[in-house]
């Protein structure tokens, strides 16, 4: 039974670090994505 509850502390540890890299990876691709449309927008201002 101590073994199996060792196990699933594991698990939860391992869990939070996967969700706080998945939300530091949607930040990132957000802001990158803000970039982009700002830089895009920029640039057909400027063509036209």
């Amino acid at each position: 039974e101590l073994e199996e509850e060792e196990l699933e502390e594991e698990e939860g540890t391992s869990n939070e670090k996967e969700e706080s890299i998945i939300l530091k990876a949607t930040l990132v691709q957000q802001l990158t994505t803000r970039y982009l449309k700002s830089r895009i927008y920029y640039i057909v201002k400027l063509k036209h």
